[in-house]
């Protein structure tokens, strides 16, 4: 499984079906990461009797950097590999995989900052549909 999400950064491909998979495999990841930090702060608070502001403060004295370190990795990792199995699934579609990539990232800032952020969720979820409808090779140049 790691081998999709790190390796074959230039030439891999990725059929619909799994392309799905590991996408919601690594939502999952992201939902288990920030409810398990979401129930560290409840446990902090439970167990200091309530308040909400000093459990906050007692997980920022005893985690602070390490924590912050450790969660930054853990979204970069999230974040190369979700871009490596999109440029896969372009790839396989026959489109230029990392060009494909940096594309959408760069209209949906665009329309972030211009139009909204649902607007940029909206173009990123047609992408993802795209991605796992479109069958393999629909865009492949020259014939075979």
């Amino acid at each position: 499984m790691l081998q999709v999400y790190f390796g074959n950064f230039a030439d891999g491909r990725l059929k619909r079906l799994p392309f799905v998979g590991y996408i919601l495999v690594l939502g999952l990841l992201l939902f288990t990461f920030v409810f398990g930090t979401v129930a560290l702060i409840a446990g902090a608070e439970y167990a200091i009797g309530g308040n909400l502001a000093d459990a906050q403060d007692l997980i920022r004295k005893s985690l602070g950097i390490p924590f912050l370190i450790i969660f930054a990795v853990f979204m970069i990792l999230l974040l190369v590999a979700g871009l490596n199995i999109t440029a896969k699934r372009a790839r396989d579609c026959g489109l230029p995989g990392w060009l494909f990539v940096a594309v959408l990232v760069a209209v949906s800032m665009i329309a972030s900052w211009l139009i909204s952020q649902n607007a940029s969720q909206a173009i990123s979820t047609l992408v993802f549909a795209g991605l796992a409808l479109i069958p393999s090779d629909t865009f492949q140049r020259g014939s075979k």
